[in-house]
């Protein structure tokens, strides 16, 4: 676990200072997709419900093993698998639920995932709910990006960013996960993920995004090196393939937010030195806009020649 959550020292300190009695009645971790938020969330729960008096979260006790199997009595999830799945009925069902005192100990744990999925009438629902919390009641949400959020909503909880972590321990816990995976291989990926142990493990079992980590390398090097011919022949490598073209945008979008940030990843930092915070916020919009296009029935073809020339235009 510890080379899971490596480099994210003070997420692991707001948790275990939670333990300890400083807690909060509502938690925010968030990080981009591939991070194992919904697995940090679900060590918070089994921290909050753990019956050790020390070392919290055990994993041994009767209590951690009900979280792990998800049979918890006061340990209730909810997960949003797409824009707007959660509707405001689940959350007045936790709102009625709130009131009633634990089954097993002195806590409930509402886990929320994505919540960036909720309707806005479930957000007006659940703001009420954070307004009011019970004495007995703590809410682990998670979220990919704050600004996806409600300004009230995030004002009335405690965010817990995760970062990528370090590309060698990325690469170790890749081999562990891959034994039979070259450790160069496991480090290349970790590279091209820019630490994000999702995106790397997503790299080394599915072949086709090490297809595309190939298309995103050279769209990457032409952006960085502003090479018009470059961008259009990336571009159009999946043009008569939108489900890959949506794929590979998603792949760049994530280096453009990795950059922005300025986070570890080769590609990352390759455009970072090349281009403004200004160029990479209207890089990423583009590319969102893009992405939202390929949803559609627009023509492939078409919506890659518009996306080089507005990138030239961008990158210029």
């Amino acid at each position: 676990m510890s080379s899971l959550f490596a480099g994210n020292e003070s997420a692991m300190t707001v948790l275990k200072h939670a333990v300890k009695g400083a807690n909060h009645h509502a938690y925010l971790i968030y990080g981009e997709e591939g991070l194992g938020k919904r697995t940090f969330a679900m060590l918070f729960a089994k921290a909050f419900l753990c019956t050790a008096r020390s070392g919290r979260p055990c994993g041994v006790c009767r209590s951690c093993k009900k979280v792990e199997n998800q049979v918890h009595p006061d340990l209730k999830i909810l997960i949003g698998e797409k824009r707007g799945s959660i509707h405001v009925e689940s959350i007045r069902e936790i709102r009625k639920d709130c009131v009633v005192k634990p089954n097993d100990g002195e806590l409930k744990i509402y886990l929320i995932a994505n919540i960036q999925h909720m309707t806005e009438e479930a957000f007006n629902a659940f703001l009420k709910t954070l307004e009011e919390p019970s004495l007995h009641t703590i809410f682990i949400l998670t979220a990919e990006h704050l600004d996806q959020l409600p300004e009230t909503v995030v004002s009335r909880v405690s965010p817990v960013e995760l970062y990528p972590v370090p590309e060698e321990s990325a690469a170790l816990w890749l081999r562990k996960r891959f034994p039979e995976t070259p450790l160069e291989e496991c480090l290349r990926a970790a590279q091209a993920s820019g630490g994000n142990l999702g995106k790397a493990e997503k790299r080394l079992s599915l072949p086709e995004l090490s297809e595309i980590s190939g298309t995103l390398e050279l769209l990457c090097s032409a952006v960085s090196a502003k090479r018009e011919y470059d961008l259009l022949k990336a571009l159009a490598v999946y043009e008569k393939d939108k489900a890959k073209q949506v794929q590979l945008l998603g792949e760049f979008l994530q280096v453009l937010r990795q950059a922005l940030l300025g986070r570890s990843g080769k590609q990352a930092r390759a455009i970072q030195a090349c281009l403004q915070k200004r160029q990479l916020i209207a890089l990423i919009g583009l590319t969102e806009e893009i992405r939202e296009k390929l949803s559609t029935n627009a023509n492939g073809s078409l919506v890659s020649a518009y996306c080089c020339s507005e990138m030239r235009k961008i990158i210029a």
